[in-house]
């Protein structure tokens, strides 16, 4: 009731009429400010005042006299008319921007910043509208500059508001809101109302984005009564529309359905709401979407482009259709929702303004996608990704990389679509966008569960899931429970399939998803399938075929034809499907389809008794596999893409070996090496022909972000550090590493190709041949059905039958658990090791070779082979034992060796490395939190070693840091020992470390792990890792296990002594002198392992053989230098020995100079008693 009198007291004292006339707009009193703005507009025509008289004359509905005003030619300046026209030209913002900027000019050249200021601010909306955020940006700032100037509180506090739109169209949220909110402050102390309402109305906005609902709707409440107080109806119409958004935003579509209402009633009374109605439209359109009802979605986009286009709105018309287009794609209506997005192009040509090109761009990239034409779609979301960096709108540049990395899962380019993942996750984190960060983890888990690391890809789809159920995002849900349905299929967990399928399906259903459904669809028939249920997973496959259209869909379709191929009767029926779901996934370049598909067709040509093309096909297929490794860029990331892609390999080696003659042995034996441990025998390649392979060189971001994990680890070190800090600092770790993997993966596709990992698969021939005379070679393929053992001897080869890996397995499960078991009788324990040697060793004729060459496969890396019974007693009586990765890498081992010592001219020595954990202090595992017990003799062991030795560097206790290991001689060292704590992470490799100093000078974190050790300059014999569990890590298929023997490999080293399991401090301290007595005095490095364990094993009656925890990985062949063997003691003797052996050199000189005086006394005394000549 005061605001009136309250609004004539502020008029009392308005610095003038013009501003007298917005007041009275601002207390609703519109006729009288209608009668201000005319008796003005009559004395001083200017755009200032033609801009007052407008609004009011819009405010009072009487919009065919705004029309009339600007009619004809106006009796207006120059700068009058320019901004006249660019306010007539506002349903066309593109071209009112330059003209607004033009009028702009034009007033401050004659002096009329009031003017001025009035195109600016208008210039500054069109701007907002077209898109163009930094032009917007741009004539804000310069509005608000003339308003401050001026003294002009509304003009600046306008312009405010302006910038604000433009912080919350480019995703700076918080910004937007803290100047929104200085606005409305401000606007309430000074009584502007309708100032303060636009505030609140983006202020609800900023809420809305960032998903804050209840923010969003008290805003929204409070601006709806501040337009109601003024009788601003346009207001309060905006306002309605906006609130409708958010209660559909927030999936609460009944309450948005009645604002909207409650709008179309306001824009009934009023004509000049007419242009209102569209959004309405637009509005109800989407809760409609939201419900998943498309019908209904569709209708109301189609009445809210018509409205638009017959009110020649075509900014209007551009949203209306690209929300229309979108729902006809996702309804599989793909060729009507192409017109309409080519149509969005025209218009945006038309207005010559780039406004939400972006999502059309978007729109028409994800249609050519569902279509299949992956060409076309990368093209386009290239120009939406590029539109996006134009406008800074890094929430859709976001979803532009999740979308490629779609793409490039399709084509097999699984580090690019990392790349793409992890670049979008973090920038969702960046703006605290949970929908985002969301649909990021779940594209990640996609990405992993393809490479085949599906303990990753399960932990990024529960992450996905939980952001899901929080935040009642039932399409993130939908997809993140579709890929753990295939992840739970591939793992064998049908309870998961059956329950995540279903609920998937039904999501899919009620948001008419036609390609949503497919994929649910189709996985619940390969269910139904690998359960033998044939006739469910035809009715599955029959709905799914009928919702593919007629062309295009090149993936779903490949899918649905092989698995229908798999429900055929006959042979020949299942060899046509599989034809034609070949030519689907060639058409669409889908390798990963393909060689699915090859692998189905060769065995049913098999079946029809093709053996020729059944080969065929199997080879094509493990060619395309290989070439999808080659294609990452990345050892980590190639580490377990055979899971998934072993079955090519397995297919065709079951098919020679299982033929007669050892020339099909010799052949299935070759791709059982091309399956296995390629990635250290592409590096020790790579190293041979002087190549750096896999390695790109860190830039100085990435050298900076390592520099801060480092940092945070030392920090987890300290037993000091609260719960909370601890916390703090874990997930400061998680963010730097994404990081850092983001530039890696940049880097790497930026560096290297193809090429750079040429894998060459090897000659037959050529491997019979890289035994030596004494060398029996084991070597293991297990299969889902059938394993093989290959028995490499004297040139020749045979191959024998084994049985599946799973029955493999399950035996060494038990073995190793009756080892650990503290219950075990001695009794059981050998039984069950007699058990599985004769499951997988007893077919050989004769195990009794000299040295027996072991290259496991799968969980057989885990098994002590050693303690297994021979002809007499354990293995190791009849033979040496040493494991290889492969033969492949064993041969370029001992080749990179031989090359190392024709071009060494420096004498040999030996480096020992000894740290009890800590010093003087408790040290706490980064990870895991738990405290490093101190090893009591690891510093004695080092010693001890080096004093074998004739010559060698010794670094004990505070002096063993990394900087002090990494300038140790290391290219000189034959051996290299390392007595220190260490710890392997079976599912992470990056978290495997060895514990040094951590007060270290370079300000290393006291933990070389995995990485840095791969990259220590080594060329060594013989690297000893005398710490915990240090030949574990994790177990990959086909590359078997992947740890630190592996990186000291990749390092240099020929061969790595390390050990299974936990090892006692004093027993190792024992047992590595007598090895290295034994190596020292002339055997290889595979027979003193042997002569200690043997004498180990005379004394054992536990039947536990902890003595065979240590192995030997690589060339267990390799033997010393002569020059390291030549004398004892040497320069890594420490003081106290020094001092020792100085005290005793000294003694036994005084004891030789007491003897000689003895002696020459004795001699002077007989001369003096003998008689004279």
């Amino acid at each position: 009731m005061l605001l009136p009198w309250i609004c004539t007291l502020i008029l009392a004292f308005a610095p003038g009429p013009l501003e007298s006339g917005w007041l009275l707009l601002d207390a609703g009193r519109n006729a009288e400010a209608v009668r201000c703005f005319a008796d003005l507009y009559a004395t001083e025509p200017r755009p200032a005042t033609a801009r007052g008289l407008a609004e009011a004359l819009r405010r009072q509905c009487l919009l065919q006299d705004e029309m009339e005003l600007f009619a004809g030619d106006p009796p207006l300046p120059a700068a009058a008319y320019a901004a006249a026209m660019a306010l007539g030209a506002t349903d066309r913002p593109g071209p009112a921007v330059p003209a607004f900027e033009h009028a702009l000019e034009l007033a401050l050249a004659a002096g009329d910043s009031l003017s001025a200021a009035a195109a600016g601010l208008d210039g500054a909306e069109c701007a907002l509208r077209a898109g163009r955020f930094s032009a917007a940006d741009s004539l804000a700032v310069r509005a608000i500059t003339l308003g401050d100037a001026l003294g002009r509180l509304r003009t600046s506090l306008a312009g405010r508001v302006l910038s604000a739109g433009v912080h919350n169209f480019n995703g700076r949220f918080a910004v937007a809101d803290s100047i929104y909110a200085a606005v409305l402050d401000q606007a309430q102390t000074a009584g502007l109302t309708a100032i303060a309402c636009d505030a609140l109305n983006g202020r609800g906005a900023v809420a809305s984005r960032q998903r804050r609902t209840d923010d969003s709707r008290r805003h929204y409440r409070t601006a709806l009564g501040l337009a109601r107080q003024l009788g601003d109806r346009r207001r309060r119409l905006r306002v309605l529309v906006n609130l409708g958004y958010d209660h559909t935003q927030a999936r609460d579509t009944d309450a948005a359905r009645e604002v909207l209402a409650e709008a179309f009633t306001l824009a009934d009374s009023c004509p000049a709401f007419d242009d209102m109605r569209g959004h309405m439209h637009t509005g109800l359109g989407a809760a409609y979407e939201t419900d998943g009802d498309r019908d209904r979605a569709v209708e109301q986009f189609r009445l809210a482009a018509a409205t638009f286009t017959r009110r020649g709105d075509d900014g209007g018309e551009l949203g209306a259709r690209q929300r229309l287009a979108f729902n006809l794609m996702m309804s599989g209506n793909y060729s009507e929702a192409v017109s309409h997005y080519d149509t969005c192009l025209e218009i945006i040509d038309r207005r010559d303004s780039p406004h939400i090109i972006n999502w059309v761009l978007a729109g028409l990239a994800l249609t050519h996608h569902k279509l299949g034409n992956l060409d076309r779609a990368e093209h386009y979301y290239r120009r939406a990704m590029d539109q996006n960096e134009i406008f800074g709108d890094r929430m859709s540049m976001a979803w532009c990389r999740l979308s490629l990395g779609l793409l490039d899962v399709l084509r097999g380019d699984y580090s690019s679509a990392l790349a793409h993942n992890h670049a979008a996750l973090k920038i969702s984190i960046d703006l605290a966008d949970t929908a985002g960060i969301g649909e990021a983890h779940s594209s990640l888990a996609d990405v992993h569960f393809r490479l085949g690391d599906w303990d990753t890809a399960l932990a990024e789809y529960e992450q996905a899931v939980a952001i899901a159920r929080q935040h009642d995002l039932e399409e993130l849900l939908r997809a993140a429970i579709t890929g753990l349905a295939s992840l739970g299929r591939a793992a064998g967990r049908p309870d998961l399939v059956q329950e995540y399928c279903e609920t998937a399906l039904d999501i899919a259903r009620r948001w008419q998803d036609s390609t949503a459904q497919i994929w649910a669809l189709t996985e619940l028939a390969e269910q139904n399938l690998a359960m033998d249920d044939i006739e469910a997973a035809r009715i599955h496959l029959d709905e799914a075929g009928r919702l593919l259209q007629p062309a295009g869909q090149y993936a779903p379709r490949s899918r649905i034809l092989l698995l229908q191929a798999r429900c055929a009767r006959q042979p020949a029926a299942a060899l046509a499907l599989a034809n034609e779901a070949l030519a689907s996934a060639e058409t669409g370049g889908l390798p990963e389809s393909e060689w699915a598909c090859l692998t189905a067709r060769g065995t049913w040509r098999l079946a029809l008794g093709d053996t020729t093309g059944a080969l065929a096909d199997q080879a094509e297929a493990v060619r395309i596999v290989e070439s999808l490794r080659r294609n990452v860029g990345h050892d980590e990331l190639r580490r377990h893409m055979l899971r998934p892609a072993l079955i090519p390999y397995e297919r065709i080696i079951d098919l020679l070996a299982g033929s007669d003659g050892s020339e099909g042995a010799l052949a299935a034996f070759a791709y059982a090496e091309r399956s296995r441990a390629q990635i250290l025998a592409d590096r020790l390649r790579a190293a041979l022909a002087g190549r750096d392979q896999g390695s790109v060189a860190d830039s100085a971001g990435q050298r900076d972000i390592l520099a801060a994990i480092v940092h945070q680890q030392a920090r987890l070190q300290d037993p000091s550090l609260t719960p909370s800090e601890r916390a703090t600092a874990r997930q400061r770790v998680a963010e730097l590493e994404t990081d850092y993997m983001v530039l890696r993966l940049g880097s790497i596709q930026a560096n290297a190709g193809p090429a750079a990992y040429a894998t060459i698969p090897p000659r037959p021939e050529d491997l019979l041949a890289i035994p030596r005379e004494d060398e029996r070679v084991v070597s293991f393929f297990l299969g889902t059905e059938r394993s093989w053992l290959f028995e490499i001897a004297d040139g020749a080869i045979r191959a024998h039958p084994l049985p599946s890996r799973r029955v493999i397995e399950d035996l060494v499960r038990r073995y190793l658990a009756l080892c650990e078991a503290p219950t075990s009788r001695p009794k059981q324990i050998r039984t069950a090791a007699r058990r599985l040697h004769d499951l997988i060793l007893g077919s050989l004729a004769d195990e009794g070779a000299g040295t027996l060459i072991i290259i496991p496969d799968g969980l057989l890396h885990r098994l002590p082979f050693a303690a297994l019974p021979g002809a007499d007693g354990p293995l190791i009586a009849d033979c040496r034992v040493f494991t290889a990765p492969s033969l492949q890498s064993l041969a370029y081992l001992r080749q990179r060796a031989d090359r190392h010592s024709d071009q060494s001219q420096t004498r040999p020595l030996v480096v020992t490395l000894g740290h009890g954990g800590h010093n003087g202090g408790v040290r706490l595992h980064p990870y895991a939190g738990r405290p490093f017990a101190p090893l009591l003799h690891a510093e004695d062991e080092a010693r001890d070693v080096a004093a074998l030795f004739a010559d060698s560097r010794v670094l004990l206790g505070r002096r063993a840091t990394e900087s002090a290991l990494a300038a140790a001689p290391l290219h000189r060292a034959a051996i290299l020992h390392l007595a220190v704590h260490g710890d392997v992470d079976d599912r992470d490799v990056s978290r495997s470390f060895l514990l040094l100093e951590q007060n270290d000078p370079a300000g290393g974190d006291g933990l070389l792990q995995w990485g840095e050790a791969a990259t220590l300059d080594l060329d060594a014999s013989l690297v000893t890792l005398a710490s915990c569990r240090s030949a574990r890590g994790v177990l990959a298929v086909g590359e078997g296990i992947t740890g630190l023997t592996q990186a000291f490999l990749f390092a240099g080293g020929s061969c790595v002594l390390a050990a299974q399991a936990d090892i006692d401090d004093s027993y190792s301290r024992s047992f590595m002198l007598d090895f290295y007595r034994h190596l020292r005095d002339g055997d290889t490095a595979a027979g003193a392992l042997r002569k200690v364990q043997l004498s180990a094993a005379a004394t054992d009656s536990s039947g536990r053989a902890h003595w065979a925890d240590f192995v030997l990985v690589g060339d267990g062949a390799v033997t010393l230098p002569p020059g390291l063997v030549a004398g004892h003691g040497g320069r890594g003797r420490t003081v106290v020995q020094m001092t020792v052996t100085g005290v005793a050199l000294v003694l036994i000189g005084l004891l030789g100079w007491w003897i000689r005086r003895r002696r020459a006394n004795s001699v002077s005394s007989a001369q003096d008693r003998s008689p004279t000549v």
